[in-house]
């Protein structure tokens, strides 16, 4: 084989290299490419779960206090209505002593209980369960408005429920989400590997474009550019 076969044989092995080395390298990147993808895919799926996990425990919280305000303002409420009760018993009683003590006064005083004397009663204890009355009145507007209060902090837990049921959507849908991380990730390993493949066919047609001119088993083969010389005797013809 005469030095121009020789070279043509050293450039074929170096455009083949050439093509290998680039395949080899754009597959290894195409690798790399798809791990990055998954390890940041995993890193934010992790970090969305995690979010969505502590929103759904803050939201719980909040709708379980919610609840307990609720509960404490209803107790608040029937504190209020058992203590009204009491005093509105014990109003009665005092009540009921008081007049007793004013018709014993006018008994002993020789006055009977009819005319002037009755009228002076029933006022008396009108007047006094209309105290008993003020008192009931006074509890129940305040118990009402424990009331009112307790439907608040219902409605407001309400709201944690939704805030709950979001945080569960997140949670639930974060390897959706998180999902175009992975597809750019596998995307770009798809078109270094189409690249990798279209650098190897390149290269190997290159050196069989090289090739092609020249007869590596000895004879004679005219390539462009050597027409007028004999690669086996290395005559000009």
């Amino acid at each position: 084989m005469g030095v121009v076969e020789t070279i043509a044989a050293v450039a074929i092995v170096a455009s083949l290299a050439a093509a290998g080395t680039s395949f080899y390298g754009q597959q290894q990147q195409a690798a790399s490419a798809e791990r990055l993808a998954s390890y940041n895919f995993a890193v934010q799926k992790q970090q969305m779960e995690m979010q969505a996990r502590m929103a759904g425990i803050a939201a719980d919280q909040q709708y379980q206090a919610g609840l307990q305000n609720a509960s404490a303002m209803e107790n608040q409420a029937l504190r209020v209505e058992q203590e009204a009760r009491e005093r509105a018993k014990r109003m009665r009683f005092e009540n009921e002593r008081l007049l007793g003590d004013q018709r014993a006064r006018f008994g002993k005083a020789g006055v009977t209980s009819a005319g002037t004397p009755l009228a002076v009663m029933a006022e008396s204890a009108g007047l006094m369960e209309l105290a008993v009355g003020d008192e009931l009145y006074k509890a129940d507007m305040e118990r009402s408005a424990f009331y009112r209060k307790a439907e608040v902090e219902k409605w407001q837990a309400g709201y944690s429920l939704i805030d709950k049921a979001a945080a569960d959507y997140n949670f639930a849908s974060s390897t959706f989400r998180a999902n175009p991380i992975l597809m750019e990730g596998q995307n770009t390993a798809t078109a270094l590997r189409t690249n990798s493949y279209g650098s190897l066919i390149s290269g190997v047609g290159d050196a069989a474009s090289i090739g092609s001119g020249f007869n590596f088993g000895g004879g004679k083969k005219n390539p462009a550019g050597y027409n007028n010389f004999d690669y086996g005797s290395g005559t000009g013809a």
